[in-house]
């Protein structure tokens, strides 16, 4: 009965895992995405303040990078299997 009820629990933890790994790819990806979008307006907005360009394209490449980094992160999780062994 405990072997029964440790495959089955191991079993719902594989799955909440994964479940787990899927929702945080996304939001990393989502991330990413949010990054990439705030690095356009910045760049955007530097052309138009030209006052502060240097600051807002500081700016933007801080967003991008991040926004690689999380991108990295997004693959890593879905490359990777379920980490309850």
């Amino acid at each position: 009965m405990a072997r029964r009820f440790d495959s089955e629990r191991l079993a719902q933890l594989r799955s909440q895992s994964l479940a787990l790994q899927k929702a945080l790819a996304n939001t990393a990806a989502s991330v990413a995405e949010t990054e990439d979008t705030l690095a356009k307006a910045l760049e955007s907005a530097a052309k138009n303040m030209p006052q502060h360009a240097e600051r807002l394209r500081k700016q933007a490449r801080e967003a991008r990078r991040y926004a690689s980094a999380e991108r990295k992160e997004s693959k890593m999780l879905r490359a990777s299997g379920p980490t309850v062994a």
